[in-house]
């Protein structure tokens, strides 16, 4: 099993997927280590301790970049946005907000303005079925967070960190709460 979860790592590092992998043991003359489903949850625990990791650093650099000058309480950023592909037309981005101080990252998010799961619903979808689908789907893995333009991405990230600040990262007065 620990040799599974390395070859899915190794293929995240990379930026392939499980076609790259069965292709890799192949060439190697290696039995595929794991199937489609295996894959699947391999890859979603792995991305589930990132993201832990990803707030877990996050938040020590908060506390580190608000350390630099006592006296003030806040905290001076720099936004940035970047795209999949080239130029305004991406269907995914992310936005990171950095410390001025540091530069280290202190907050981010991944946009969307696309649903792989979305796009798997084969029906009409003016039906009531398709309108129980999207609930249904919407309650467990949308990854749609996005409806405007790509070039919208970065300004909206921005937004959201913003409203979200004090709650989660402690810029202010409040406290981090999970």
């Amino acid at each position: 099993m620990k040799k599974n979860r390395r070859s899915v790592l190794a293929m995240r590092y990379i930026g392939q997927g499980l076609p790259s992998l069965e292709t890799f043991c192949s060439l190697m003359y290696l039995p595929n280590p794991v199937c489609q489903k295996a894959y699947d949850k391999i890859n979603a625990k792995i991305a589930d301790v990132s993201e832990v990791l990803a707030n877990a650093s996050m938040k020590k650099a908060v506390a580190e970049e608000k350390i630099i000058d006592v006296t003030v309480n806040s905290v001076v950023v720099s936004g940035d946005g970047t795209w999949k592909t080239c130029g305004h037309t991406s269907l995914i981005g992310v936005c990171t907000l950095i410390g001025a101080r540091l530069g280290r990252v202190l907050d981010m998010e991944v946009m969307s303005s696309y649903c792989k799961g979305c796009d798997s619903y084969k029906g009409p979808k003016l039906e009531p079925k398709y309108s129980a689908f999207l609930a249904k789907h919407q309650t467990f893995s949308r990854k749609k967070n996005h409806t405007r333009s790509a070039a919208g991405m970065e300004v909206c990230g921005m937004q959201k960190f913003f409203f979200r600040s004090e709650q989660k990262q402690c810029f202010g007065s409040q406290q981090y709460s999970e």
